[in-house]
């Protein structure tokens, strides 16, 4: 029995040994009858290979350019946010001013002044209309920057120029609408005070 195991491996040890000497012969026939070596195809695999690697490096220093090029743009229009937030909460405390003002008068036995009150009257309406006016651009920004993922894919730095230029215009409107509103605010409290 042992001399059988025995046998038996010593065959299969000489079979895989001959194996390896059979891959040794790096030529294969194709079904044309044509030779072609091991080495050629594999040459030719590394020239794709080393094809694919360029195109993606290249691709990579693309992404990079396009990573800096978006912080740039983006950097702006966060600042423009932040300037218009610091206003809007600026006209947030006039607004809570005036309206203690106001009550506060209301509330006494003086009262205001008839050309005073037609001159609140006027700033009131004036006021209304430049706050629904900055009401119309709500969302506007939102939308525009919906396409951002789909330029940023294709890598279309002019299309999100237009979309940055397109939000620095609406904030930049937004901020003078703002600045109007606080314009009007102060007046009022002027002539309150």
């Amino acid at each position: 029995m042992k001399k059988a195991i025995t046998l038996i491996c010593v065959i299969m040890l000489v079979l895989s040994l001959g194996i390896t000497a059979f891959a040794a012969d790096n030529t294969t026939k194709t079904t044309a009858g044509s030779s072609s070596t091991i080495q050629g195809k594999i040459d030719a695999l590394k020239e794709k290979t080393a094809a694919k690697l360029a195109k993606l490096e290249q691709r990579t220093v693309i992404s990079e350019e396009m990573k800096v090029y978006l912080e740039g743009k983006r950097a702006v229009a966060e600042s423009n946010h932040d300037r218009n937030s610091a206003l809007a909460e600026e006209n947030a405390v006039l607004r809570r001013e005036l309206a203690a003002s106001l009550a506060a008068i209301k509330a006494g036995e003086t009262p205001l002044d008839e050309e005073i009150a037609e001159q609140l009257k006027a700033l009131r309406q004036e006021l209304k209309a430049k706050t629904a006016a900055l009401h119309e651009f709500k969302g506007d920004i939102k939308e525009i920057a919906e396409t951002r993922k789909e330029f940023v894919k294709n890598e279309n730095y002019e299309q999100l120029n237009i979309m940055f230029e397109s939000i620095y215009a609406i904030q930049n409107e937004r901020y003078a609408l703002r600045q109007e509103i606080n314009s009007i605010l102060k007046e009022m409290t002027a002539l309150i005070g």
